[in-house]
């Protein structure tokens, strides 16, 4: 058009302060109608991207920030809301419900956009009849206050359907020739970006393909197109090509930037210019940030950021991190074998390494349970517990969501058992977790190795089929997996059809024969396990075998099996060899190296073997250490399977030698960014920490207390939880370091015993200092405003340093440390740091673990770089 012309805006278009303007297009165009007078036929709406429910911190956590968007919206009160696609991250019925519950809260209408999360990364017939049912149009237009906006399917583009694709290129040609004639500026909201960076780049995941991205430029520049809206980034991208604005912005659930969670409200306004005829439209618009924190409050499943944190084991092995792993990745699953069958019933304790250590006191034969009852290798960390025990469940959710794994499956391969009232009781916990705000794993079922139909019957029926806890179902290729032969199941569509089956194989040893077979444990070199697709879809990794020579054998043989220490085909006899995890790591380097979809671990909390006098060619009299009992799974340390950490011996270890692996295997994030240098005034109002960032974040709930029996006679209690820590931000300025942490409770009084320590590392070294810790602050606190700095140069040998100003109130506490006091009197600050409240013993790490809370947990450490 001959009067397009830029114009520089002289609105001072605030919603919120402190928040720049950005102004993204002026153009003056020929208008019919009735004169304008100043800013009076002025308008507002919101674009809001990627509500995307369940691919944020949690599923609950987004259903959250879109509630508080559509209030947050409707107090603003634009014209109209456009949402830019991925209204789901799993399109279905029920998250289909949910989006469209929130949706109807607007007060002003609401424009859908498909993105690739609602139609398919591939679109299909199905799919895009799917979408069409519960939400309506793909692509459509409406008008409103002079300009055209016109709405589309950028995944007919990026993946163009065979007619669909045909008809929506035909339509927008005719949409945009009848803006054209009717000198209407023509907005276009749709998902995808049509280039990152620069309009010739080579095609990627985040663009349209180059050939109909050219077509598009040339089409949107030739008819009035004066802005391009839409999301798929998960970060601001602001471009421009001739004089048309393209904006993807912030999202609701998750931003791949750092960029606070929120959404755009766009400006249209139109000024009369000299000549009566002509009206100047300005579009520009602003970020409206989501207060999260409010969010938080509400504990909607918050991101931990756990694989950002830093770790090293008893060994002295890091935990590797975004240098050393690369960025995430998608669609890389991780499973665990998980066993409920430590039961109410249960004799004993009867701990196969307390009891040969006292046989080989007297020297007589092991003095064992009964036959055939189930015999620990060893003491667990958590005591000799049984599964229906919700503290055990609590810890086991959060350390396995902490090292990333993503679904536990239940062991019923012993039918007719399934252990019900066990697995039920962990769903209970684990829902109860999820609604408190925390995190847990799926869960899933590996059933009997032969004819599984009674244990499918039974899960279908009375769990399944009931829809129990069905947030928590695996869902795999958009089914509830289970492990599980099909063929048995040909003749019974309503199981056939309602779960995605992989058969697991019971072999060590066997190749897969077929597609979509899985394994749970193999011998090195692992097979590698294909699904119908051909693609390297599964393979197991084991901490231990009861395997030699290629056949099966007992973890009590003399003549041996495959145990923790075995590598390069044979056992390291080396001291201490048992603590390193050789048989494990080289089996996750297979692994790695195959990079497959899913890897399946075996495993995290078996523990007992029951005691045999014979099994498979082997006896107890011939072939076990000990002529009175033979084990097949579980021994002793060396002969072992488990991951979860053990009491004494290698503690947590293989704990920290999975994480590391699931990060090589999935990658990390990269560090969160620090914010500019700030002076806190240590004065108990916080108001100056609210924008300090990166915010460390701690399991929340973990401070729930045991009251609980265990094997046997056993009974645990633990009623050391005290303080919740939930939040901790560190911030500096030239002279000091300050300190900030917050409990989902009201702080106890700082004349409570072991109140909230913090430890610094100051130097990443573990030999320095107590467990790599320099200095302790609040190991004596004077009074409610001063506290002591300790240093020690080796061991719990603490010794004061210096006194601080610190203060609380209600749940909140701050604190001011000198850098010089701490040795952090460089211009570039790393530390990292520890909170710990009412561990019970002094000198011992494993208090982290077991003992009040601590933040992060276990011997994890946050940390902290300055900018």
């Amino acid at each position: 058009m001959k009067n397009l012309f830029l114009r520089l805006p002289i609105t001072n278009y605030t919603l919120m302060p402190c928040v720049c303007l950005a102004r993204l297009l002026l153009l003056s165009i020929l208008f019919s109608g009735a004169a304008i007078a100043g800013y009076s036929n002025s308008f507002t709406f919101a674009q809001i991207c990627d509500p995307q429910l369940g691919f944020g911190e949690s599923y609950r956590h987004d259903i959250e920030t879109f509630k508080q968007t559509v209030e947050k919206i409707n107090g603003l009160k634009p014209d109209f809301v456009a949402i830019c696609g991925d209204l789901v991250n799993s399109p279905d019925d029920k998250s289909y419900s949910d989006f469209k519950k929130i949706n109807s809260g607007f007060i002003v209408p609401s424009y859908l956009i498909s993105g690739n999360h609602d139609v398919g990364n591939t679109p299909t017939e199905k799919s895009l009849n799917y979408y069409r049912k519960q939400i309506g149009k793909d692509y459509y237009s409406f008008k409103h206050k002079g300009l055209t906006f016109i709405v589309l399917n950028s995944q007919l583009w990026k993946s163009p359907v065979k007619g669909e694709t045909e008809k929506q290129n035909l339509w927008l040609e005719n949409t945009l020739n009848a803006a054209k004639k009717q000198m209407s500026p023509v907005v276009v909201f749709q998902h995808y970006p049509l280039f990152l960076e620069n309009p010739d780049e080579t095609n990627q995941y985040y663009n349209i393909p180059l050939k109909i991205r050219k077509k598009l430029l040339r089409l949107f520049d030739n008819n009035n197109v004066v802005a391009v809206l839409g999301g798929h980034v998960h970060k601001k991208l602001v471009n421009k090509y001739k004089n048309i604005k393209f904006v993807n912005g912030e999202t609701t659930c998750r931003n791949f930037d750092g960029r606070p969670l929120g959404f755009r409200v766009w400006k249209c306004s139109f000024l009369k210019s000299d000549n009566e005829k002509k009206v100047e439209t300005e579009l520009s618009n602003k970020f409206i940030p989501i207060d999260t924190e409010k969010i938080d409050d509400n504990l909607a499943g918050r991101d931990l950021f756990n694989d950002s944190w830093v770790a090293t084991d008893a060994l002295g092995r890091k935990l590797p991190g975004y240098e050393q792993c690369g960025a995430a990745k998608s669609n890389m699953f991780v499973g665990i074998f998980y066993w409920t069958w430590h039961h109410t019933n249960h004799l004993g304790p009867f701990d196969v390494t307390k009891i040969i250590a006292e046989a080989e006191k007297t020297g007589k034969l092991p003095k064992w349970g009964p036959w055939y009852s189930g015999h620990h290798w060893s003491e667990p960390e958590l005591g000799y517990y049984i599964n229906q025990d919700p503290y055990v469940n609590r810890k086991h959710a959060s350390m396995l969501v902490d090292a990333g794994v993503d679904v536990i499956f239940f062991d019923t391969s012993n039918p007719p058992f399934t252990f019900r009232d066990e697995y039920m009781a962990l769903c209970k916990t684990y829902e109860k977790i999820r609604n408190e705000g925390g995190k847990t794993p799926q869960i899933a079922f590996l059933t009997p190795f032969g004819d599984p139909s009674a244990v499918v019957n039974e899960l279908a029926t009375n769990f399944y089929g009931k829809g129990l806890y069905k947030d928590l179902w695996f869902v795999w290729e958009g089914k509830p997996l289970i492990l599980a032969n099909p063929t048995y199941f040909k003749n019974n569509p309503a199981i056939s059809n309602f779960f995605t089956f992989r058969w697991c194989l019971a072999s060590y040893f066997k190749k897969p024969w077929t597609s979509n077979q899985w394994s749970w444990l193999n011998a090195y070199p692992q097979h590698v396990f294909y699904n119908s697709k051909g693609e390297a879809e599964q393979m197991s990794v084991g901490v231990a075998q009861n395997a030699m020579n290629n056949d099966l054998a007992c973890m009590s043989c003399k003549k041996g099996a495959m145990g923790r220490s075995w590598h390069n085909n044979k056992k390291d006899t080396r001291k201490n060899a048992v603590n390193y995890g050789l048989n494990f790591q080289e089996q996750w380097d297979r692994a790695l190296k195959i990079n497959p979809k899913f890897i399946f671990i075996t495993g995290w909390n078996e523990w007992i073997a029951g005691r045999f006098d014979k099994f498979y060619k082997y006896t107890a009299e011939n072939d076990s250490y000990y002529t009175n009992g033979i084990f097949v799974d579980q021994y002793n340390q060396e002969y072992s399977r488990d991951v979860e950490p053990m009491k004494g011996g290698h503690t947590d270890n293989y704990y920290y030698q999975l994480i590391a692996n699931i990060r090589k295997y999935k990658g990390v994030r990269p560090p969160q960014k620090s914010s500019p240098p700030k002076s806190i005034l240590i004065d108990g109002k916080f108001n100056e920490w609210k924008n300090v960032q990166p915010e460390f974040r701690d399991t929340l709930g973990d401070t729930a207390h045991r009251d609980f029996r265990g094997y046997g006679k056993t009974h645990y209690t633990n009623k050391t939880g005290r303080n919740d820590i939930i939040t901790s931000k560190v911030t500096y300025d030239d002279s000091n370091i300050y300190f900030y942490v917050r409990t989902r409770e009201k702080l106890t009084p700082h004349t409570d015993k072991n109140w909230m320590l913090l430890f610094i590392d100051n130097d990443q070294n573990k030999k320095t200092g107590w467990e790599g810790y320099d200095f302790i602050i609040n190991g004596k606190v004077i009074n409610d405003g001063t506290t002591t700095v300790m240093e020690t140069k080796h061991g719990w040998n603490w010794k004061k340093t210096g006194e601080i100003c610190y203060n609380y109130s209600a749940d909140k506490l701050e604190m001011k440390i000198p850098r010089n006091i701490i040795g952090m009197t460089n211009n570039n600050i790393k530390l990292d740091f520890h909170w710990a409240d009412n561990i019970q013993k002094k000198n011992d790490v494993t208090e982290f673990a077991v003992s009040g809370d601590s933040a992060p947990n276990r011997r994890f450490n946050y940390r902290f770089e300055s900018l």
